[in-house]
């Protein structure tokens, strides 16, 4: 999720330490012709460790901008997801590593 990477790194221009873990509630929808579409995102702040709210607005936003696919037979699906931020190393979706400093999914 590049657009979460590029919001830490953002974040940790000012606080070059920042780590920790940000728990993302977020609502699929099907929406045909369009596929999987986020209609509804939101920091759950008593599951987060990082409480900065620069973060926490850009990356509710970027998962707005997800490309997905629609929930299995139509309908609605609510996701829980936490990225884990560390100022070392991110682990990606599909194992994928990148050492610039990002988020673990």
């Amino acid at each position: 999720m590049p657009l979460v990477v590029d919001c830490y790194q953002q974040a940790r221009k000012t606080q070059p330490e920042l780590a920790g873990t940000l728990v993302v509630n977020f609502t699929i929808e099907a929406e045909p012709d369009i596929g999987g579409l986020v209609t509804e995102s939101a920091i759950d702040p008593e599951q987060s460790q990082i409480q900065d709210p620069g973060l926490g607005e850009c990356v509710q936003d970027a998962i707005f901008a997800l490309e997905l696919d629609p929930p299995t037979n139509g309908g609605t699906v609510k996701v829980t997801y936490p990225f884990t931020f560390s100022p070392r190393i991110i682990r990606a979706v599909g194992g994928t590593v990148r050492n610039e400093g990002s988020a673990k999914q």
